[in-house]
């Protein structure tokens, strides 16, 4: 009997937990890391549940309120530079996501275990420490269930080892290689993948270029690298890499002027609108 009472107790809590996510979401939805903090206690809560044999149908109602809301992931396609048969190849890559600030995980853990957010930072800091002293000593740092951390150095090309300083050799970064579980773990999670809205790939005609930097030359003295990637929807980096060509040479289309750090942008003489 009493057992009857704390499954029915537990479903009742469970009942309550997931119908105040959905609450939240309807009142915040734009703060993704308070939704996401909360399904991960949700999940705590199937969890024990599961241990009680009286889940399956608030489980499942809980994988498809996940699979809607938790976040998608963003792609798009790059073009693959330098092809000894002169066709163009594509490659996909995972755009930058949106970061989880550290404030934001220590609350995530606090949510469904009984560290506070106090103890994660002091295991954090200690954590750093010890990378720092152990991969400067040499030594490849292993943390269960997350991965190996190895250091990674650069050096100058020489051409006789002889020639060769070891004061040369300069800290690159830190190499990171994942649990084989967590790799694991991680195949095992449905993962919505979605295509970014601006196309990295996108191709720009050179005629249709010339027609947008004209009308926009029509009313503006000058352009910035911002506007430049408005009126042309790309991506920054293509559109960075576009400029340069335009501004190359001695009869280049535009200008830059100002500080290097200043995108600013005029046209030339040589502008087809301007002949």
């Amino acid at each position: 009997m009493n057992s009857e009472k704390v499954k029915q107790g537990n479903k009742l809590s469970f009942h309550i937990q997931y119908s105040s996510i959905i609450y939240s979401y309807l009142c915040n939805e734009n703060d993704e890391f308070l939704l996401n903090g909360m399904i991960i206690s949700l999940y705590g809560m199937v969890m024990s549940l599961k241990r009680n044999d009286c889940f399956t149908e608030w489980n499942n109602n809980f994988n498809s309120f996940r699979s809607k809301f938790m976040g998608e992931i963003r792609y798009d396609f790059f073009r693959t530079p330098s092809q000894a048969n002169g066709q163009k190849n594509y490659h996909v890559r995972i755009l930058k996501p949106q970061v989880l600030e550290f404030e934001d995980v220590k609350d995530s853990l606090n949510l469904f275990s009984s560290v506070t957010p106090g103890d994660v930072s002091a295991v954090v800091e200690g954590i750093s420490t010890l990378l720092v002293s152990q991969l400067t000593s040499g030594r490849r740092v292993h943390i269960n269930g997350i991965g190996y951390f190895s250091l990674s150095v650069s050096a100058p090309t020489i051409d006789d080892k002889q020639d060769f300083d070891a004061c040369d050799i300069q800290i690159k970064g830190i190499n990171f290689k994942p649990e084989a579980t967590l790799m694991k773990q991680m195949r095992k999670q449905e993962m919505h993948f979605r295509r970014n809205d601006v196309s990295h790939s996108k191709e720009l005609k050179l005629e249709d270029l010339l027609l947008i930097l004209e009308n926009f030359y029509a009313e503006h003295d000058s352009m910035s690298f911002r506007e430049f990637c408005i009126i042309t929807r790309l991506p920054h980096t293509t559109a960075y890499r576009l400029l340069k060509q335009l501004c190359d040479g001695p009869n280049a289309i535009i200008k830059h002027i100002g500080p290097r750090n200043a995108s600013v942008y005029i046209a030339t003489k040589y502008a087809p609108w301007n002949l």
